[in-house]
């Protein structure tokens, strides 16, 4: 029995619907430091099938990590929007005080800073041992750890952490100067299918210490104690003085002053790092040559690809054709929508071996109709959807059987929506393996060796190998990234190997890694190529011994399928069965 990290590794690179796997956290930090221009997550509807626990304490979710203020706490990650034309009003009633300043201690971090820069588009940041300084009109970000005495210099994109804390202040004080009663981030919380109820009120103060209005937010949650949220802003000038979080559930709070200097810092030399500090420029190579017709040619397949309804049966490869775990993917454009296949005990299928030819389609069809479909995720082209059930557990694919629950048991009772922001147009499998965002993101990173060369085989005599490999400074391990396409069929992958290596006295040693191989291949109505079988084999370390866990996925594409835009919005199907 596979234990459930190994499981869920393996369930992801087997069916995810997005490039960025999660089987080891080795990946996900290098993806940070080479993919620093794409600050979102994909949307990836496979990582799990429940998602329902009840214990995010407030602190953790509205007091952002280091390199944003808690100041921002709520807006930061509950709200996300562009500028919009009214910021113009707010910069002429501040053209005053150019600059915001927010600083206050932050539980566990001693004291933080930040400032924004209104007109110059500018974004700071300082704690204790970190800096950070975003210049946002050039989208260039760096950052300074004491800890290393290194500037890291990165690209952003419009959806970057330091982009969107900056259009959510101008929100917050958008309304703020508007004069209006309720906070937009209210509605936010009420979205969280976790939250019970939240009230929001504004009063006026007039005291000894001013004339205020005071915004009050009592977020009340699975939990003993209610979190609150409390603003209070100048009544004269309506402009934020303080703005107060406190945890419930831990007992914990935090407390952010605001102030208007007319200056502020305008590189990040000036948030007090040293100029000797030694700068390693990340910002991605601009693509040509070899590199630019290979990307090229792998997004415009990705572009074009069909649309299409694709059944997906998960298994180990040593299990007979007929024995795993189905799922349904609809992909309409850049829209998706992924349901597992689920066995109710009060109806249960027939268990007859199927007799020798049966065709294998009808046979998964046939069978498909005798289960139910849990959705799982829901991505409408813009924003991506988590469904919520009723059940508390946390549950994880398993290959050679569905899982046994009654519908009713697994109620949807809300949909945990985030934003989102994708470039790449084919975030569904199987076709996001056959042509990955992962290697133009790759062959642009500063940080890899790269070496193109001839690799011909028997079935792709004019195929093409592209390797990657990262050896980062001072860390004692090597990550090694290979891919194997064919020209000839437009640049599809047809084999991959990521791997990452210790070095002991020069010695490599495996200590993760996943090797992907795709076969039974066919070509789409639009002339597009696509894999039918995806065979994946995981390795990771184990109590000090190398473990493999292989998987298999055959694919079959239905390009008839009738998918109305309803299907891709976050709600149950008429019918949880398998449609026509």
């Amino acid at each position: 029995m596979m234990s459930k990290s190994s499981e869920t590794e393996q369930w992801i690179r087997s069916l995810q619907l997005t490039t960025d796997t999660e089987f080891d956290e080795r990946l996900l930090a290098e993806a940070t430091a080479r993919r620093s221009n794409k600050a979102a997550s994909s949307p990836n509807p496979l990582a799990k099938t429940a998602n329902t626990s009840h214990h995010r304490g407030l602190l953790s979710r509205v007091i952002p990590p280091v390199t944003i203020l808690g100041g921002l706490l709520l807006i930061t990650l509950w709200w996300v929007t562009r500028p919009t034309d009214t910021w113009a009003q707010v910069v002429d009633a501040v053209q005053q005080r150019p600059w915001v300043h927010l600083f206050g201690d932050q539980p566990g971090d001693g004291k933080v800073e930040q400032w924004f820069g209104m007109h110059n588009q500018i974004s700071a940041y300082q704690s204790s041992g970190y800096s950070r300084f975003s210049d946002l009109k050039k989208g260039v970000t760096e950052s300074y750890s004491m800890a290393t005495h290194r500037i890291i210099r990165n690209e952003h994109g419009e959806r970057s952490s330091d982009q969107e804390s900056f259009n959510a202040f101008t929100r917050l004080f958008e309304e703020l100067f508007q004069g209006q009663e309720h906070l937009s981030i209210a509605m936010k919380f009420a979205d969280d299918p976790n939250i019970e109820k939240v009230d929001q009120s504004r009063r006026e103060i007039n005291d000894a210490t001013g004339h205020w209005y005071e915004y009050s937010l009592v977020i009340k949650q699975h939990g003993p104690k209610p979190h609150t949220m409390t603003v209070r802003v100048d009544a004269d000038t309506l402009l934020p003085q303080t703005m107060t979080v406190v945890d419930g559930d831990h007992d914990s709070s935090m407390t952010v002053r605001f102030d208007f200097p007319k200056t502020g810092p305008e590189d990040i030399y000036a948030l007090g790092v040293p100029r000797d500090a030694e700068i390693f420029d990340h910002t991605p190579h601009e693509l040509a040559g070899e590199r630019k017709v290979i990307v090229d040619a792998i997004r415009a397949a990705a572009e074009g690809f069909d649309d299409y309804r694709a059944l997906a049966i998960m298994s180990e490869p040593d299990l007979p054709w007929y024995v795993g775990t189905p799922a349904v993917i609809w992909k309409k454009g850049r829209k998706s929508r992924f349901e597992l296949g689920n066995i109710d005990p009060d109806t249960p299928p027939p268990t007859d071996e199927p007799s020798e030819g049966t065709d294998q389609l009808t046979w998964w069809k046939n069978r498909c109709r005798s289960l139910w479909f849990m959705p799982s995720q829901i991505f409408d082209g813009t924003d991506l959807y988590d469904v919520q059930f009723v059940t508390p557990e946390n549950e994880y694919i398993q290959l050679d059987h569905p899982h046994v629950r009654r519908p009713k048991e697994w109620a949807v009772v809300g949909w945990q929506r985030s934003s989102f922001h994708q470039d790449w147009p084919a975030p569904t499998a199987p076709i996001v393996w056959t042509y990955p965002q992962d290697i133009e993101d790759t062959l642009k990173s500063p940080l890899y060796e790269i070496e193109i060369v001839p690799e011909p085989t028997d079935e792709a005599p004019h195929a093409i190998l592209v390797k990657a490999v990262s050896a980062p400074e001072g860390q004692n391990r090597i990550d090694e990234w290979s891919y194997l396409f064919d020209p000839d069929k437009g640049y599809a992958l047809l084999h991959s190997q990521i791997a990452t290596y210790t070095l002991d006295n020069g010695q490599k040693t495996l200590s993760s890694g996943v090797v992907q191989t795709h076969k039974d291949w066919q070509m789409s109505p639009k002339g597009y190529w696509f894999p039918t079988l995806v065979e994946t084999e995981s390795s990771y370390m184990k109590d000090g011994q190398q473990v493999s866990q292989p998987s298999r996925v055959r694919y079959y594409l239905d390009f008839d399928a009738p998918m109305p835009d309803t299907l891709f919005e976050p709600r149950e199907r008429e019918s949880a069965v398998l449609p026509e």
